[in-house]
């Protein structure tokens, strides 16, 4: 967590507007792990913008964020995405 081990920061999944403040707030709380807990589309509707780089595509920029996917493990039930986060100044 930000301050102690069992400390956790609670939000919904950005919008397209909000991406690059989302990963602004992971950069400034160095957040290690994100748990998504929806998927992008879900019952009609979309609830999330993809926030994370595109299959075909290993690298996505929000702000003065990069966002590089290192390993991606995709099961039945859930994926597993290893990312670099650095900021550009």
């Amino acid at each position: 967590g930000y301050l102690c081990p069992n400390e956790f920061i609670a939000t919904q999944g950005p919008l397209p507007g909000t991406v690059a403040d989302f990963w602004r707030m992971i950069w400034e709380t160095r957040t290690k792990t994100i748990a998504m807990l929806t998927q992008c589309f879900e019952k009609g509707r979309i609830r999330c913008h993809q926030y994370w780089p595109e299959d075909n595509k290993p690298v996505s920029v929000f702000g003065d964020i990069v966002i590089t996917k290192l390993t991606e493990d995709v099961r039945p039930d859930w994926t597993v995405r290893a990312l670099r986060v650095e900021k550009v100044s």
